[in-house]
């Protein structure tokens, strides 16, 4: 039988009075009369260790539910290992006092390292990497705000290069222009941010880790001049040149 679990999970959806709603998800072999699951503040280490924040009974073996509640967004200095939040859920038997399962909303810096031995021998075509869709397009949500045909359509990201990189994704999607010799991340025509601040989160991030992160910059959607013809991208190989590898069809 696989071992029961429960997660939390942040939910992508913004409107005019949510942002970053918390999530849980959970699945387990049985359920019995009286499963509920809960949302806490800090860990539950028994039945009596905390009111929890939202809680809600549960009669199927998986599933997730819509807490209603709301992340408070900060943006504290990076860091380089694993941690959790304050946020922790945890699936509950009616009459038991420690929780069948638990996990905590956390981060992910180190997983490549962590599983080295599972990894390790892989090649790309092998594996699966967790990665962002249009990553350079991200916008910063600190409550909400109402959509309009900007950022509900240019914008496909609510977390930084960093954020993202910290909660574990390996593969960012990167499309870019060239403006006036500068170097831009864009979406469709839209410029939105400067590629050089991406790349020193980057730097900075690889520099405390042991990850491998695939890059892959296409599209060109402003400026004539090809990302890749320029003797491997001086403004690239400038910052971060020595963390490279690049790919057998490159240049």
């Amino acid at each position: 039988c696989s071992k029961p679990y429960i997660d939390v999970l942040v939910s992508p959806i913004v409107s005019r009075k949510e942002v970053r709603r918390l999530e849980l998800s959970w699945k387990v072999e049985v359920v019995e009369p009286g499963d509920w699951v809960g949302l806490f503040l800090g860990e539950p280490r028994s039945l009596g260790s905390g009111k929890p924040l939202f809680w809600s009974y549960v009669n199927q073996t998986e599933g997730w539910i819509d807490t209603a509640l709301q992340e408070n967004r900060t943006l504290p200095d990076p860091h380089y290992f694993p941690r959790c939040t304050a946020y922790w859920a945890a699936y509950w038997h009616k009459n038991d006092t420690l929780p069948v399962a638990k996990s905590c909303l956390g981060t992910n810096p180190r997983w490549m390292e962590e599983s080295q031995h599972i990894i390790k021998d892989l090649s790309l075509l092998d594996t699966f990497l967790p990665g962002t869709h249009d990553s350079g397009s991200f916008h910063l949500s600190f409550g909400p705000y109402r959509p309009n045909r900007y950022n509900k359509y240019v914008y496909t990201q609510d977390e930084s290069i960093m954020e993202q990189l910290i909660h574990g994704a390996r593969y960012l999607d990167l499309r870019i222009s060239q403006k006036k010799g500068k170097w831009w991340l864009n979406h469709g025509v839209f410029r939105i941010h400067p590629l050089e601040y991406i790349l020193m989160d980057i730097k900075e991030f690889l520099r405390h880790t042991k990850e491998i992160i695939v890059l892959d910059f296409h599209r060109f959607p402003k400026g004539k001049t090809p990302f890749h013809t320029e003797a491997k991208t001086p403004a690239l190989h400038q910052d971060v040149s020595d963390l490279l590898i690049y790919g057998n069809n490159y240049g």
